[in-house]
């Protein structure tokens, strides 16, 4: 009697294993796929605003290196969140929705990130060129006169 209700019960538990979905915690998890993001270009931004050779080139190197740490970023946590959802054990059609989407939004995130960073750097710019003409503005009248100078010239 205890041999019949021990193998029901093995019955009923293998059935129920049947049923659950596979789980990828007992082989390897899938190969991640690479999160593709396109470097921008913020040259043309630059030539626009009539920066100098030297300028640009100093300020392509800041604005790279800002971008290729957002793209490292961006990458590891792309990468980080899709080994946890490869080891969640899930079916293959689920792992690669997931992955798409995950592969949209993360992207997505790098390139607004990287439009915010050339944004704040072209204000920047802009911010720096408009003291300047300010600047060489209020000088022109003086020429190459100090304060001391001009204030001799106006009392006289």
């Amino acid at each position: 009697m205890d041999t019949a209700r021990i193998a029901a019960d093995s019955s009923r538990v293998l059935q129920l294993l049947g049923s659950l979905p596979l789980s990828c915690a007992g082989g390897p998890p899938p190969p991640i796929p690479p999160l593709r993001i396109r470097p921008y270009d913020i040259r043309p931004d630059l030539s626009e605003l009539g920066c100098s050779g030297s300028t640009t080139e100093a300020l392509i190197r800041i604005f790279e290196f800002a971008q290729s740490r957002l793209h490292r970023s961006c990458k590891t946590s792309y990468e980080t969140t899709l080994q946890k959802l490869a080891t969640a054990g899930s079916d293959v059609g689920v792992y690669d929705a997931y992955q798409k989407a995950l592969e949209v939004r993360y992207s997505r995130l790098c390139l607004d990130n990287m439009m915010s960073t050339r944004a704040q750097l072209l204000e920047e710019v802009r911010r720096a060129q408009a003291g300047v003409t300010g600047t060489l503005a209020a000088d022109a009248g003086r020429g190459s006169f100090s304060d001391e100078v001009v204030a001799v010239l106006e009392r006289a």
